[in-house]
């Protein structure tokens, strides 16, 4: 589901990030408008689910220095190509992490609704990372998977549809410059965003160990105010503690955003403290289908990020689900291993 995109310039916020941070090793679920599905199941490290959850056939296809990777099909035999399922279960206790990575246009730019950001296919944005000294960990890199919503579904740029907060590493720049957007829904009552359910996803600094990551409510008509208040800045309390360094909002896992039916979806689920589940699905399924499947793997709370089109997920050397129509996307969620 793509949104329109909206005009208008807000306050200006932006933070340098000492150089001291490159030196640092680069979702209880409160009351919600909707049930879930299914009770969580106990939380659960490998590729067997505690219950049923409609893929019926799931295998292991890594688990080492904190991420197992799990490749899920519906029909039994010899898999297809691209998989009807990816779930990646990011051990943060064990010392793997995650980020938010994208580009933007204007590096220097402050929070604003229009901020724009370049789009690329995951797995070129794995490339692109990769490529780069300055990003964290690239030797590190597992995986990249797209996030969150945006605009403009024919560019090569896009601003997005809700808030993000990113780090932005400028080639030839000694530290990493703090960008944040406030999203084009920011008070049109006419964009279709802007009256849906909200969640959060907050991720501390990958050099923690466990990482902050968490997944909380979001208010449905938000302000700027909103935005500061969840994503914060330095030591803020609502990020245990450290800091909200990456983050992205989405929509509650059994809100329907297009209307109800089958799509590619993109979820992610927490178990906080503990695990993130990342779930890329290229089989059409509901969001209820969607849900379920990460509470069978004992996910407690969960988020909705872009799906249909925009689902696609790479990880080098093991599983590609790419965009069923070639679209880009303007960010991804990298997972990286724990240290060796």
């Amino acid at each position: 589901m793509r949104f329109r995109r909206k005009g208008g310039w807000f306050r200006a916020v932006i933070a340098i990030i000492g150089a001291a941070f490159l030196a640092i090793g680069m979702l209880a679920l409160p009351g919600s408008t909707q049930p879930p599905s299914t009770q969580p199941a106990p939380a659960q490290q490998g590729c067997t689910p505690n219950q049923p959850n409609g893929i019926p056939h799931w295998y292991n296809l890594h688990d080492e220095r904190g991420v197992t990777l799990c490749r899920g099909e519906v029909l039994s035999g010899p898999p297809p190509e691209v998989p009807a399922a990816v779930l990646q279960i990011v051990d943060l206790e064990a010392g793997a992490n995650v980020s938010l990575v994208s580009e933007a246009v204007d590096i220097g730019s402050g929070a604003s609704t229009d901020n724009e950001f370049y789009k690329r296919l995951a797995i070129d944005w794995f490339d692109w990372i990769e490529s780069r000294a300055a990003a964290p960990a690239p030797s590190r890199l597992f995986s990249t998977t797209n996030a969150s919503f945006f605009t403009d579904t024919s560019g090569d740029r896009t601003a997005l549809s809700l808030p993000q907060d990113s780090l932005q590493w400028p080639t030839d720049f000694p530290f990493p410059v703090a960008n944040r957007t406030y999203g084009a829904a920011l008070g049109d009552h006419d964009d279709p965003a802007w009256g849906g359910l909200k969640r959060a996803l907050k991720i501390g600094n990958p050099g923690n160990t466990p990482q902050f990551v968490s997944i909380e409510e979001f208010p449905t008509e938000y302000d700027e105010a909103d935005v500061e208040a969840t994503f914060g800045g330095f030591m803020n309390p609502q990020c245990g503690g450290g800091d909200c360094i990456y983050g992205t909002v989405g929509f509650q896992p059994l809100y329907e955003i297009s209307g109800p039916g089958v799509s590619g979806r993109t979820f992610v689920g927490v178990v906080p403290g503990s695990k993130m589940y990342i779930l890329s699905l290229d089989t059409p399924v509901t969001i209820e289908d969607a849900n379920e499947i990460l509470q069978s793997f004992g996910s407690i709370m969960a988020i909705q990020l872009d799906g249909g089109g925009s689902t696609q997920m790479y990880a080098e050397g093991y599983v590609e689900i790419p965009s069923a129509i070639g679209r880009t996307v303007p960010d991804v969620l990298a997972v990286y291993l724990a240290p060796e």
